[in-house]
Parts: C-alpha cells; sequence; structure tokens
C-alpha cells in the first residue's frame, strides 16, 4: 500500500493508491474532465450525475471550469495505464464528508469500481481532516448507485436542515470509518 500524502486542503499534492491493483486517485485535470464529458451522451443524463446546480455544458472547458467553481475538490481514479475510470468530488464539512458528482465510465460499470472510488475518496478525506459523518445526495430513479452506496454502507437519512430539499433525491449517511484497502474487496 502506498500512500502519499500533504495534511493540506491543497487537491494537487496528494495522489492515493490504496492497493496494488493499479488504481489511483489524483486531482482532476482538465485532461480528466475531457474524458468525462464524453461519458455523458444528452442532458438528461449530464443532470443524473451532476444535479440541477451545473449546466450542461457545451465544451469539456466549460465543464472543468463549471466544476472548479462548486467548492468541491474534484479527483478522477485512473487504472495503471492512467486512464480515467471513475471521478468524484469531496467536500469537508465540519464535522462531515460530503461526497458528490460520483461516476463510473460506461465501459467499466459493474465492475467494482464504484466501491473503489469511495475508497479512495474517503481514505483521501482521511489524511486531510477529522469527521464523524460520510454523506451524498442520489436521485431517487437511479437504482443502480443507490444499490451501489448501500452495499458501501450508506443508508437513507434525514434531510439536512441547512440544505434546500430538492425533489426527488435521496439523503444517504453513514458513519466514518478508516476505509479498508482496496485490494481486500
Amino acid at each position: 500500500m502506498a500512500i502519499y500524502h500533504n495534511r493540506t486542503m491543497d487537491q494537487n499534492a496528494v495522489s492515493v493508491n490504496l492497493d496494488d491493483s493499479g488504481y489511483f486517485l489524483q486531482a482532476a485535470t482538465l485532461n480528466h474532465t475531457k474524458h468525462l464529458f464524453e461519458w455523458f451522451r444528452d442532458p438528461i443524463e449530464f443532470t443524473t450525475w451532476a444535479g440541477p446546480k451545473l449546466e450542461y455544458p457545451s465544451t469539456p472547458e466549460a465543464l472543468h471550469l463549471s466544476l472548479s467553481q462548486t467548492g468541491f475538490q474534484y479527483f478522477a481514479l485512473c487504472n495503471s495505464g492512467e486512464n480515467v475510470v471513475a471521478f468524484g468530488q469531496l467536500q469537508l464539512l465540519p464535522e462531515s464528508l460530503h461526497l458528490g458528482r460520483l461516476a463510473v465510465h460506461p465501459s467499466y460499470r459493474g465492475k467494482g469500481l464504484s466501491y473503489k472510488l469511495l475508497n479512495h475518496l474517503i481514505y483521501k478525506a482521511y489524511s486531510l481532516a477529522n469527521f464523524e459523518e460520510v454523506s451524498l445526495f442520489v436521485y431517487e430513479s437511479n437504482d443502480v448507485a443507490i444499490k451501489s452506496y448501500k452495499k458501501f454502507g450508506f443508508k437513507e437519512a434525514e434531510w439536512p436542515s441547512y440544505v434546500k430539499h430538492m425533489p426527488s433525491c435521496l439523503y444517504m449517511t453513514m458513519p466514518y470509518s478508516i476505509p479498508a484497502p482496496c485490494a481486500a474487496l
């Protein structure tokens, strides 16, 4: 297991490799965003992933700019060939970690990469701060994602009072625990 980190909020200072599978997490660049941009064929797929606050962009550059202005740090999970296989964002809140805009490349779905992505993101956040809970939002219609999150340990929770309710969305949480190395999966 190789873990490299700097206890700052600088997302570019961290590369996380939790196992020997060849998958590693790194700060997303414009080049990573160009690949991500290709994963969504239309505005409906894009909104299912991005939520209502990001507009369907016309270019990868517009998407990259939008993502950099969300208040989240964003990361690419890459394989040993440095291909982007998954993407996710994290936001460190006072006592919790919030995950957002999680996606697995269409060709890699069904292969356990959402589990690796969640593990890598949580471990990355652990290297930066202490928190008690991990949370995320997901559309009620996104059955595949909901099943994946429940398998990881998330449960539906009461909507947080500090967030405006989003129709057709679920709020899911899980208690924080240090992720097991991905190789054990």
